[in-house]
C-alpha cells in the first residue's frame, strides 16, 4: 500500500546532514515556510539519520531513520523543533513541506 497525502505540498528541498546538528531551516527552507507547514515528508537517501522533535540535540540514542526510509512528521511545533544529525558520514535527505487542505 502506498502513501496517501491529503495535505498540499508547497516546498521541497534536498540537502545533506553530517555530524553537525541541522534544523529544517539549515536545509534551505525559510523560517516562514517551516512556520506555516502542517507536516513534512522526510526521506533518507544515504547514511542513517538521527532526530529529535523536542528541539534537543540528537544523539545515538535518538530516533533513527534508516537509509531509503520515509517518515511523516506532523505538527508545526514539531517541524520548528526537529533537529537532525548522523552518527558519522553524510546523509542525503529529501524533504517536502505540506499545508492542510487541497
Amino acid at each position: 500500500m502506498g502513501v496517501v497525502v491529503l495535505d498540499r505540498a508547497f516546498a521541497y528541498q534536498t540537502g545533506t546532514v553530517t555530524t553537525s546538528v541541522k534544523a529544517l531551516t539549515d536545509l534551505s527552507f525559510t523560517s516562514d515556510q517551516v512556520g506555516s507547514a502542517d507536516s513534512a515528508i522526510i526521506t533518507v537517501r544515504t547514511t542513517e539519520l538521527l532526530y529529535r522533535l523536542d528541539g534537543g540535540v540528537p544523539t545515538s540514542a535518538s530516533h533513527p531513520i534508516a537509509v531509503n526510509e520515509t517518515i511523516t512528521v506532523q505538527g508545526r511545533q514539531n517541524l520548528l523543533n526537529i533537529k537532525f544529525i548522523t552518527a558519522s558520514g553524510t546523509s542525503n535527505v529529501t524533504v517536502t513541506l505540506l499545508k492542510r487542505g487541497l
